[in-house]
């Protein structure tokens, strides 16, 4: 009988190990699959963050041109205000300029009606007082003809 058992053990064992070897098999099969599944998902994982890190670098190169061209019609705008500025204080340069030649043409021709004025004045005081010196002259003259007889012819 120990023949009989021990081929029966070796049989058993034999079974035993084909049925390890099956699930050994199948379980391989399902290690590499799950494997593959699991190569697909990082693949997967790698392509979503390769793909959402190109995404934000186009973003921040947009808002880069942005800040850039932004940055430029900043420094236009500066150089057009200075320009501007410039202008402002050579129209205020030259109204003044202009403001002080007549002011001073102004004065000039003050000046000049004054002195007519004067003039004027003088004449008027010079005929005023001519006539009064006239008159003292008459007055003193009629008296010395009141003197003198009147001759008829």
């Amino acid at each position: 009988m120990s023949k009989v058992r021990l081929i029966s053990i070796l049989f058993s064992v034999l079974i035993l190990a084909l049925a390890f070897n099956v699930c050994a098999e199948d379980m391989a099969t399902q290690v590499t699959q799950l494997e593959q599944k699991a190569n697909q998902l990082q693949t997967q994982i790698d392509q979503a963050k390769a793909s959402s890190q190109n995404q934000v670098n186009q973003q921040v190169q947009l808002m880069r041109n942005s800040i850039d061209a932004l940055l430029k019609q900043r420094v236009a705008v500066y150089a057009q205000i200075a320009q501007l500025e410039g202008q402002i204080e050579e129209i205020k340069g030259k109204s003044q300029a202009t403001l002080d030649r007549q002011v001073a043409k102004y004065g000039e021709d003050l000046m000049k009606v004054k002195s007519q004025l004067s003039s004027i004045l003088a004449d008027k005081k010079k005929q005023v007082s001519a006539p009064a010196a006239v008159q003292n002259q008459v007055v003193e003259q009629r008296p010395a003809q009141a003197q003198q007889p009147v001759v008829k012819q």
